[in-house]
């Protein structure tokens, strides 16, 4: 963490805290740093005192995140991380198959793909934070992330984006995430159907073996004509909704669709209800699903990980 901070031009503290009486120390000292923003550490100790931590944050004006929904329901900022029942999901799949004869030293490293992102827009209201509409920019990132883990080999990638939905910067986040892992990430630019095959026969022609499909309402929209060259070009490729992977695409990754539309009825109703558009707090899907379709994998000769397998929340065939 301290490492990730000093890239961003940020000091980190470390503050411990062993025991309950060492919470108030710690958010005490917080003005004497000039702390701006506090993150909670994962431990069995610091999770089981969500509504402790949340009461400290809010008394002591810190914006505060943790890793569970616990904290951000308990009246913390916010939380981003794992959620618990997927977390003893994976606690199950790993006894289940030392019960069944496996070593635990042979079993691989998982980790959960389904994670939360909640905010608590009434303690952002309180400490007086607008929360950014942008705060799920990230996910392209996340998605090539995956897609360098199913295709571990690769070494050239594509990504194909709407300049009307992504920012230079949010773009140059996922060249950089691509370059860190090793990958050189070519990026070709759509602003009309007509332009996606063109744009996907450049990217191949480049030679990227994957695709990541940046998120885009022009690139969902023409996803049927993205599948079909996709699977004529023989490349795997990563799209925004999971919904997508159940429609033949390979994989997605991210918000469901009916989070979106049951978020857009909420605001309708507010709307209706008399309230101010501007004054309606901004609404982020929390939850991100992992959607993986065989069938569509194995035409394209690719052999999944099965720790990606595991941590799928579907698998379709």
């Amino acid at each position: 963490m301290q490492a990730a901070g000093r890239t961003r031009g940020l000091q980190i503290h470390v503050l411990r805290a062993s025991a309950e009486r060492d919470f108030e120390t710690a958010f005490a000292s917080l003005p004497q740093l000039q702390v701006g923003g506090l993150v909670i550490g994962t431990n069995t100790f610091f999770n089981s005192r969500n509504e402790q931590l949340a009461v400290l944050a809010l008394r002591h004006g810190v914006t505060a995140i943790h890793q569970f929904r616990e904290f951000a329901a308990a009246g913390g900022l916010m939380s981003y991380g794992g959620n618990t029942t997927e977390f003893h999901r994976l606690a199950g799949v790993y006894a289940g198959r030392i019960l069944g004869g496996e070593k635990p030293a042979d079993l691989p490293v998982q980790q959960s793909t389904k994670v939360e992102l909640v905010v608590n827009l009434k303690s952002a209201k309180a400490l007086g934070i607008i929360v950014p509409a942008t705060l799920l920019g990230r996910a392209d990132e996340v998605r090539q992330g995956l897609l360098i883990e199913i295709v571990p080999g690769a070494r050239r990638m594509a990504a194909l984006f709407d300049p009307g939905s992504k920012s230079p910067a949010q773009l140059q986040g996922v060249v950089d995430a691509a370059r860190a892992s090793g990958v050189a990430l070519s990026t070709h630019s759509v602003t009309r159907v007509e332009e996606i095959v063109p744009a996907m026969n450049a990217a191949k022609a480049k030679g990227a073996e994957a695709l990541n499909v940046l998120s885009s309402v022009l690139l969902n929209a023409a996803r049927q004509v993205i599948f079909d060259q996709a699977a004529a070009l023989r490349i795997p490729a990563i799209y925004q909704f999971p919904e997508s992977a159940e429609q033949g695409g390979f994989i997605g990754y991210g918000p469901s669709i009916e989070q979106i539309y049951r978020r857009m009825a909420v605001i309708v109703a507010g709307l209706f209800r008399g309230e101010r558009p501007h004054e309606l707090p901004v609404q982020q899907p929390p939850t991100f699903e992992l959607i993986i379709n065989l069938k569509t994998g194995n035409a394209l000769g690719l052999t999944i990980p099965e720790t990606l397998l595991i941590r799928a929340d579907k698998v379709t065939e």
